[in-house]
């Protein structure tokens, strides 16, 4: 385990601003509104203890894998839970993922399956794309290289928008290797962009469970094309096996840092400072335009973007609505960033070609009726 000097906070910052730092997140930074972490909670929701008859699940491994019950019913009733879940507010980690949205990273590879960052971007008003693997379908053909400026936020194990993509049993993730291994195109543009990275983050991942190690392996991180990408970690791992397998297969060097800590230290390291006289963080949408003024153009055609099912400029009047406190309410406010994350989304799928004309005009209509809802019952008032 290293320290870092002040040398290297210097080069990370350097990377950052050359767009050659990437970013790897995992279930270890997020934490509950009672500050338990994410994997015992999900547990808490599935298992009923006390009556395991009527629990969702049959058991939830320490590896983090469910085994679900034969009951299809229970199954759907598990995954409903699991999205409800995470359509919560996180307070406890929410600045820091604010914060992560002005760093200039231009990839961020999260192996959650959750849209909680994505609805950071939302909030500050940020551009982004994203994109998730699928293993029951082919992976997107259309790959657009990720800049600081509209960075890829990439779910490396599915998203909970899209059920079926998640891995969340063994079985998913046998079949997800499977996948992989018989259609290694899958990957290519994504890896190409990761061999000319210079610097990889690691915060949160699951390093002491057998399948992060086999994941990293069959997405040849251990090989001598990323030998050279210097690779840091924060550390929180009793296993002194794990480390030592992670250290030298794949070059990771684990630093002193929990998660938070860690991304305040890197939000201040790119703001401007004694030794930085220049921030390189992104500025928010916001500080660039009055938004009086775009509140008050959007307010007076408001009616025709309602007509026409205007989604751009309905979302756009929404986060307007927040910023200027108009909607207020924690889950309503929550309830829209999420709806923009389906948005985004769906707009992806649109651009891969993926969905048939009729598809899309249903989630659109769905996404235009709940934002509709929402935008009406604050102008009623």
């Amino acid at each position: 385990m290293v320290d870092i000097s002040e040398e290297i906070w210097n080069e990370i910052r350097s990377t950052l601003e050359r767009e050659k730092c990437v970013l790897f997140i995992g279930q270890g930074i997020y934490y509950d509104q009672s500050e338990i972490d994410i994997e015992n909670s999900l547990k808490s929701i599935l298992i009923n203890t006390e009556n395991p008859i009527n629990s969702l699940v049959s058991h939830y491994g320490e590896d983090g894998f469910i085994l679900f019950k034969k009951n299809k019913t229970k199954k759907y009733q598990a995954i409903s839970k699991i999205k409800s879940f995470f359509e919560q507010q996180f307070p406890q980690i929410e600045n820091a993922l604010l914060k992560l949205t002005q760093i200039p990273f231009s990839i961020l590879i999260t192996l959650t399956y959750d849209n909680l960052l994505a609805k950071a971007f939302n909030k500050y008003g940020f551009p982004y794309q994203t994109d998730y693997f699928y293993f029951h379908k082919m992976s997107n053909k259309f790959f657009v290289k990720p800049t600081s400026d509209r960075p890829l936020i990439y779910n490396l194990m599915g998203n909970i928008e899209e059920p079926d993509s998640i891995v969340l049993s063994h079985d998913d993730f046998f079949n997800y290797i499977d996948s992989i291994i018989k259609s290694q195109e899958i990957f290519n543009d994504l890896k190409s962009q990761l061999k000319e990275a210079e610097r990889y983050i690691f915060l949160g991942l699951p390093y002491d469970k057998w399948h992060f190690q086999f994941l990293l392996r069959l997405l040849t991180l251990n090989s001598n094309d990323f030998n050279d990408i210097d690779k840091l970690a924060t550390f929180n791992l009793n296993n002194s096996n794990s480390l030592k397998i992670l250290s030298e297969e794949f070059k990771i060097d684990f630093i002193p840092y929990n998660c938070i800590d860690f991304i305040d230290k890197l939000f201040e390291l790119c703001n401007s400072n004694p030794t930085h006289v220049n921030s390189i963080l992104k500025i928010k949408p916001e500080s660039n335009y009055t938004l009086n003024s775009e509140f008050e153009n959007i307010l007076n055609n408001i009616d025709l973007y309602i007509s026409t099912a205007d989604l751009t400029q309905l979302f756009n009047f929404s986060r307007l609505l927040i910023t200027k406190n108009y909607i207020s309410e924690p889950k309503v406010i929550n309830t829209v960033y999420g709806l923009m994350v389906r948005y985004n989304l769906l707009n992806e799928k649109i651009r891969m070609g993926i969905l048939s004309p009729e598809n899309i005009k249903i989630e659109n209509n769905e996404l235009v009726i709940s934002i509709l809802e929402i935008i009406q019952t604050i102008i009623q008032k």
